[in-house]
């Protein structure tokens, strides 16, 4: 031990004199350590810890699919949710659950609140017991029931924690009964604990920064009918496996209910398949590959850093050895060498690493402030035990891939060369100058495949935010107003609605203002199943199901969407029954699948096979892209708003000023037509086009970063291999000058040597990058293909900047003074 406390006073003494040296290194480290913890602490918060869940990896989701027709959205109908109840064999229990929201009375106003319909089986699966009270009866589940549980912060906040709460009656305003509502007593069961933590319902809920967990404030029964409609999927199944039996097993059996109920129920299952999915993939989804691969970026920039470190390691040590020779003159071995020179690559990665904790930190604090809100788990980010650990342990791999290559170089000095005159002033040997290309030629490869993940990246996210949405986004405002619960009749929503536009489009700077239901890049829709005029239902069962998207009049010309055939409503479209649609919009895409050789303009279908009625196509509309991940365009049907009044409409209004100005006079003159109504989500359509590219533009916001670091530590490395070079040939350079070289010469000689080290390092990175490209040709990636233009920009941007390192370098050789190179014979 005292001779490596020797070796380690030793080696902060030699740092310590040579500080440029030591500082520039410990940068180097300090960059990879810390970027590649900070991204650890993501991928350990958001991927590696079990889920806030009993057993949670135990958990299943069950998800309907039916992967001819296009419907992936995986949520499940009643009756097939109670098949699976009594078939399976595989599960402790299935349980279903709903997002709703309610009105709940307070200081005789109402408020509103969001919260879950869960079947009696919920808590059970999730193995959750209420603080106070129970939970649902199995008889809840299928009877008209008024009973709801609260959640901890209601029942403390509204409540005043009343240890009395149970069996109390409170007044909720909610939407029960079709097409009138009203006030109607529930009875609190139970209260939730605090602790408890939610699945993440598949239909959308109001996040607005808000986890799941912060928003279900309440849970009440949710009543399942056998009778209920086998096509309508508006349910969410989740599952605890039984002890023993494995994914694969249940989804075997699931596979067997799957095909029993298309035979028993051909018109509505169809085509229809069971997915059991693990918990951990439902709720971390897609940001599982984005995670793990700027996880392999961030590896890469800390490889690139002990690569730089490795190559000054390198070149610190050549200029040793005649100390080394010394050394082992002396009696030192080859291992007590390599252990000084280990030890030296281990105390600077230790003050790297200790630097590089400090920047995890402080990066983990900038991840948090630009993630996107609905990033799984990012507020369980942390710097714990795990991540410590790992950062001891890269900082350990650091110094010794930074420092072993270099030790073992110059570990065997050769005595008879190093200790005479001559040797000292001749050309470094051909092998230190080989390892000196490699390094810089290996650190200009992995840049290359950083900044061509970058590039495709940055490709990627241009085309998707400028791409054509089908719609104009620009000085489009656009907010959400839904009417209390139960309040009013549907007769009233159309009259609000209709107010709500006519004193909007009063205001000045409006040019026209419209409402929806089904906002473009939102989730809000209504699915159907097509049933087309003089087709068997069996022929039109295999067609993506439609979108249903209740609309006012001027809603096309609002968002500058184009008529393609036909009309736009009129309206006497919308006299009627309420309820009763009989004339409708479609868009391009539906027209095209549903009639592709006929005219679309007059063609009759029912959106579900056991309506009365039929629906008559009116006009084509152009398509809109409704979600950014969308790979073929839904088929839209609009209504008109008057037939299908809504208790929520979002609100769009194009405007000559600046959107977000006019907010205010919006919010006031809806509040004036009724002072209950709540007005969310205040944007603008560009502002709900950006929030859709958030995950997207975080991703490549680190991506880039790395990138960047990347270049600067390669360009770094390059420049300090030529540097190094030059000095090795400084003698050559001296005798060739004053033999009569021109100085042009001189430096193409030695920019050649630094262009070929460019060329092969672009080669090598070039190659692999495709081949990284071509893996990831699913999309699992942010490199999705092999795209030329990418590769070409990249290539020209590194290769320029590599070369203009290696020109900086080849610059000091012209400026050699012949005499002071000669001096030394």
């Amino acid at each position: 031990m005292s001779s490596v406390w020797q070796d380690v006073r030793f080696a902060a003494r030699l740092l310590r004199h040579q500080l440029a040296f030591s500082l520039t290194a410990i940068a180097c480290l300090t960059v990879g350590i810390g970027v590649t913890t900070a991204l650890f602490s993501m991928v350990n918060g958001v991927l590696l810890r079990p889920l806030p869940f009993f057993e949670s990896d135990r958990l299943v989701m069950l998800r309907s699919v039916n992967p001819s027709a296009g419907a992936l959205h995986g949520r499940v109908s009643g009756p097939d949710f109670l098949d699976w109840q009594l078939q399976s064999k595989s599960f402790r229990g299935i349980a279903a659950f709903q997002w709703r929201r309610i009105d709940l009375a307070r200081d005789e106003n109402f408020h509103r609140v969001h919260g879950f319909r869960v079947s009696n089986d919920y808590f059970s699966v999730l193995h959750a017991a209420p603080r106070l009270g129970r939970v649902f009866l199995p008889e809840e589940q299928t009877l008209d029931d008024r009973r709801i549980i609260l959640n901890d912060r209601v029942w403390r906040t509204w409540f005043q924690a009343d240890p009395d709460i149970v069996g109390r009656n409170i007044k909720v305003n909610s939407w029960v009964t079709w097409p009138d509502g009203g006030s109607e007593s529930f009875v609190v069961v139970g209260v939730l604990p605090a602790e408890l933590r939610f699945i993440p319902p598949t239909t959308s809920f109001p996040r607005e920064g808000q986890t799941v967990d912060s928003i279900v404030e309440f849970c009440s029964p949710l009543r399942v009918h056998t009778k209920s409609d086998r096509a309508f999927r508006e349910l969410d199944v989740v599952a605890r496996l039984k002890d023993g039996v494995s994914v694969e097993q249940a989804q075997a059996e699931m596979n067997t209910i799957a095909a029993r109920l298309r035979l028993e129920f051909a018109d509505s299952n169809d085509g229809w398949e069971i997915q059991v999915v693990s918990l951990r993939h439902y709720v971390l989804g897609e940001i599982q590959p984005v995670l793990w691969t700027l996880f392999g970026c961030g590896m890469c920039v800390l490889v690139i850093g002990c690569v730089n470190v490795s190559g000054l390691l390198f070149v610190h040590a050549n200029a040793r050895q005649s100390e080394m020779a010394v050394r082992t003159a002396l009696g030192a071995d080859f291992w007590n060498i390599v252990r000084q020179l280990l030890v030296e690559s281990l105390l600077l990665a230790t003050i790297g690493g200790l630097g590089g904790l400090l920047l995890a930190y402080w990066c983990l604090d900038l991840i948090r402030t630009f993630a996107p809100p609905d990033l799984p788990r990012v507020a369980e980010v942390s710097i714990d035990e795990t991540v410590l650990l790992f950062s001891l342990g890269a900082t350990i791999c650091a110094g010794l891939l930074a420092g072993i290559i270099p030790a073992m170089r110059v570990a065997r000095p050769n005595l008879n060369e190093l200790l005479s005159s001559a040797s000292r002033a001749a050309t470094p040997a051909r092998n230190r100058q080989r390892m000196a290309k490699a390094f810089a030629t290996g650190e200009v490869a992995l840049s290359l495949i950083l900044l061509v993940a970058a590039g495709l990246m940055v490709r990627n996210f241009l085309e998707n935010s400028r791409g054509d949405f089908g719609f104009d986004p620009h000085n489009r405002l656009t907010m959400t107003i839904s009417l209390p619960e139960g309040k009013h009749n549907w007769n009233f929503n159309s009259d609000f609605c209709n107010q709500v536009i006519d004193r909007v489009k009063s205001l000045p700077g409006v040019k026209s203002a419209a409402a929806i239901r089904g906002l473009p890049m939102g989730a809000t829709k209504f699915d159907c199943t097509l049933t087309l005029e003089g087709q068997p239902y069996s022929e039109t069962s295999d067609l993506p199901p439609a979108v249903i998207r209740v609309v006012t009049d001027d809603y096309f010309k609002t968002m500058a969407i184009p008529l393609l055939k036909g009309r736009l409503f009129i309206p006497s479209d919308s006299v009627g029954e309420i309820g009763v649609g009989k004339w409708v919009l479609i868009n391009e895409a539906m027209a095209r699948r549903c009639w592709p050789n006929e005219n679309p303009i007059g063609q009759r279908f029912k959106v579900h096979p056991d309506l009365p009625f039929w629906i008559e196509v009116v006009g084509v509309v152009g398509n809109v892209r409704h979600s950014l991940n969308e790979t073929q365009i839904t088929s839209d049907i609009f209504y008109p708003e008057k037939l299908f009044p809504q208790a929520e409409i979002t609100l769009l209004v194009h405007t000559e000023l600046a959107p977000l100005g006019l907010a205010k006079a919006v919010t006031t003159e809806v509040l004036r037509i009724d002072p209950d109504a709540y007005v969310t989500d205040v944007n603008t359509m560009d502002g709900v086009i950006s929030q859709a590219l958030a995950e997207r533009r975080f991703s490549l916001m680190l991506l880039t970063t790395f990138a960047v670091v990347s270049l600067i530590l390669a360009l770094t490395g390059i420049y300090g291999m030529m540097s190094y070079l030059v000095a090795g040939r400084k003698r050559e350079i001296g005798i060739r000058m004053a033999l009569g070289a021109q100085p042009e010469s001189v430096l193409w000689l030695i920019f050649r040597e630094g262009l070929a080290i460019v060329c092969v390092g672009l080669g090598i990175g070039l190659f692999a990058a495709v081949a990284v490209s071509e893996l990831n040709a699913d999309g699992a990636g942010p490199m999705q293909t092999s795209e030329p233009v990418v590769l070409a920009v990249v290539v020209v941007l590194l290769g320029a900047c590599g070369l203009l390192a290696c020109f900086l370098a080849a610059r000091k050789a012209i400026m050699i003074e012949p005499m002071d190179a000669l001096r030394c014979e």
